[in-house]
């Protein structure tokens, strides 16, 4: 299978299946006098080719064009051979045309998916729609009666995002400022991926209806009580991790990144 991706590659190799017999492979000496030397792949060797075969869903190795998190289809086949929404590819092609990077990842996707699904008659609310990656994770779980509303400061990128869910009601794009969103208050889920995070989390609480999950991505995993980022501690994410408010912990999402979870306490 070809990559989608224009640029310079590196021919895969051929591998062999479950139908080919082994074969040998030959290593030539670079003199004739040394007697040669010949391998056979072993059966574990074959089958974890074929294993991370299948898990690249059948990416060449070779393909130097761009890095995972830039392309799309390589993005969505780390996942382990795992479905991905048509609405979550369409959002992840139209964030590589736009040159946008800052989408969240299929792990913390999945998580978006499971917060919306356990609200099936929800608000759900999402500062910072970026292309639409996130929302369409949202969208993904949403429940036949919920409601999903998100906020994007940039104007177009709001209206490419809003482009994507024109046939669904139930889901309204907001151009301008996260407080947009209060209007729409209190929320069942709110991942908050984008204003108020940082600027007023006490509201960003606030906006929470009792029960109500928030999920807030893109932090630097810290074995320290407090937790510490750059040799500091990080005052946000504690703030988050020990509010009055919210029982709440933190999540490893990949082996370099994480992800907070709260709950609004009843």
């Amino acid at each position: 299978m070809r990559c989608c991706c224009p640029g310079p590659r590196i021919p895969a190799v051929k591998r062999l299946t479950a139908s080919h017999s082994p074969r040998a492979l030959t290593i030539r000496p670079s003199t004739a006098t040394t007697p040669r030397t010949t391998v056979r792949p072993s059966d574990r060797q074959r089958s974890d080719r074929r294993v991370r075969r299948a898990q690249t869903g059948g990416v060449p190795y070779g393909c130097l064009c761009r890095p995972i998190a830039s392309c799309p289809r390589r993005r969505g086949a780390v996942m382990t051979g795992r479905a991905v929404p048509p609405r979550v590819v369409a959002a992840q092609c139209a964030a590589s045309e736009a040159g946008f990077t800052k989408s969240c990842t299929p792990e913390v996707g999945r998580l978006l998916r499971l917060a919306a699904a356990a609200k099936p008659h929800g608000i759900i609310a999402e500062s910072g729609t970026g292309s639409g990656v996130g929302t369409a994770w949202l969208h993904s779980g949403l429940g036949s009666r919920a409601r999903l509303t998100t906020a994007e400061h940039d104007v177009v990128l709001a209206r490419r995002a809003a482009g994507l869910f024109a046939d669904d009601d139930r889901v309204h794009v907001l151009a301008g400022d996260w407080r947009l969103l209060e209007q729409h208050a209190p929320f069942d889920v709110f991942f908050c991926d984008g204003g108020g995070k940082r600027d007023d989390p006490e509201r960003v609480v606030d906006l929470l209806a009792p029960g109500g999950l928030l999920i807030l991505d893109d932090f630097t995993p810290s074995p320290h009580w407090p937790p510490r980022f750059d040799g500091e501690v990080d005052e946000l994410r504690t703030f988050y991790l020990t509010h009055p408010s919210l029982d709440a912990t933190e999540i490893l999402t990949t082996p370099v990144s994480s992800a907070v979870v709260g709950a609004r306490r009843l």
